[in-house]
Parts: C-alpha cells; structure tokens; sequence
C-alpha cells in the first residue's frame, strides 16, 4: 500500500476522533483555514463526532477554497480507506494516552503529526516516524504543516519509516514499556 501512495502532489490531510476542543479538533480547524498557500492540499477529512460538530459543519460550510469533508464515525473498512488515502494524521490534542490512531494510520503509510506529550513522543520521534507539534497552537501547527508541505522527500522517508514502526508494534510490547516506565518513575520518586 505504501508503495503507491503518491506524497509529491495533493496532500490528503485527516482527523480522527472526538469533535471537541480537548482533541484539538478547533486548533486543527483554524490552521487549517488560515494557511496561505492552499493549492498543495488535497482532501480534509474530519472522522468522529461529539459536541463541536455543528460548529465544525458551519465552518466547513463557510470555507469554499478547502475540500473538507465531515465524515462522522465510519465502519473498520470505511476508516481505513481515509488513512490510505490520506498523507497526514493531525491530532492537536491538549492531553493524550497513546492513542491507537498512530499506529493505524502510520500502517497505511499516513504520518502522524501530533502534540509533543510525554505518552506519544517515546514512540513518534520528531521528523523519524512522524511528526512533533512542539508548541500546541496555531502558529506553531501552521509552520509545522508548511514545513512538510515543502519537504516532500521527507514527508515520503517518514511515512515508510511509520509503516515500518507501525508493522513492529503489538500491544504486548506497548503493556511492557508502560510497566517499565511506572517502575523507572518509581525509582526516581524513591531517589
């Protein structure tokens, strides 16, 4: 599938999970409208739903020169058709686990770009395998988006680098380095 992902034309961007403010869906939003230079996207698609859905429609429908599209929550199959299809995963989350999204989008060769929080930055690392919002905001997004809007043999190396991760990841090995961390944390605290 990788392989016939095109990353030097249109760029496919999407965001999966809850409508709401927490997951960053509003910050994602105003990025993604207020980029200058909108001829290199491709497709928006926003997956989910929660309680900024209608405001994300009326934004949507207040914005003609972007192709967005607000798919709502979709079956396994219908999900990983946006991921193929897609060449970017933003989620601007405030707070975050691990969330699983990663690892599923970066298997369809989309590369995650996501909040540096402590949970997602020991398994996405910066410019590797995805890509760090080091800032959460908007001006710090839209240069991140730009910046791989403009390095597309990067965009390319990290994308197969996330496939390669993504087919090395098992929720065995993710249990074992979250035990890991709480007893390295523990030993610190004891220190």
């Amino acid at each position: 599938l990788f392989n016939k992902k095109n990353y030097y034309g249109k760029i496919n961007i999407c965001f999966v999970g809850r409508l709401e403010t927490e997951k960053g869906l509003e910050l994602f939003l105003s990025m993604i409208i207020s980029l200058n230079n909108t001829n290199k996207l491709g497709t928006i698609n926003i997956v989910g739903d929660g309680p900024m859905r209608s405001k994300c429609q009326d934004v949507i429908n207040n914005n003609n020169k972007i192709d967005f599209r607000l798919r709502g929550w979709l079956s396994r199959e219908a999900l990983n058709e946006i991921y193929y299809k897609s060449h970017l995963l933003i989620l601007p989350s405030k707070s975050e686990g691990f969330p699983k999204v990663l690892i599923e989008a970066s298997a369809y060769g989309c590369v995650s770009c996501v909040t540096n929080l402590p949970g997602i930055s020991q398994y996405i690392k910066h410019k590797k395998n995805g890509f760090l919002i080091m800032g959460n905001n908007k001006i710090d997004l839209l240069k991140l988006l730009v910046f791989i809007l403009d390095n597309r043999k990067l965009l390319s190396n990290v994308a197969k680098a996330g496939v390669d991760f993504s087919s090395n990841f098992t929720y065995s090995k993710n249990n074992d380095q979250i035990k890991k961390n709480i007893i390295n944390n523990a030993i610190k605290i004891q220190k």
